[in-house]
């Protein structure tokens, strides 16, 4: 397979003579993001530098990592608009539409309260 420009060739191999061109690169594009999760986790976030003799602090300093990891990625994601195949794009402005609505909800509920304690109406009463 050639890619792009470029005047070398890729070759990708399996063993599933069934397989599609189009899932094979499906099946690789997976393949890619899991090494360069790999990859980031362990220059940027020291991933498997834990000096620790127990298995225990070794699995938390794993876990701890991957979600540094999975926080670093949804924060870039929003604040940068970027997304696999446009997840994010439409669900960024409906989230932040749902948490204005919430905010203004809890606003009203709280001017609410204030507004029947001062009428003497018991505020949980006023809810049921």
């Amino acid at each position: 397979m050639k890619m792009g420009r470029s005047a070398n060739w890729h070759l990708l191999l399996t063993t599933i003579l069934t397989l599609k061109f189009t899932d094979l690169m499906e099946v690789y594009q997976i393949r890619w993001s899991i090494e360069v999760f790999f990859k980031e986790c362990k220059q940027y976030l020291n991933l498997g530098k834990c000096k620790s003799s127990y298995f225990d602090a070794q699995i938390a300093d794993t876990t701890v990592t991957m979600l540094q990891h999975i926080m670093l990625s949804y924060y870039k994601r929003i604040t940068r608009r970027q997304s696999f195949g446009g997840l994010f794009e439409g669900i960024g402005k409906e989230m932040v539409e749902l948490d204005l609505v919430s905010r203004i909800i809890d606003i009203m509920w709280k001017l609410i309260e204030v507004i029947s304690s001062m009428a003497g109406i018991d505020f949980i009463e006023l809810q049921e």
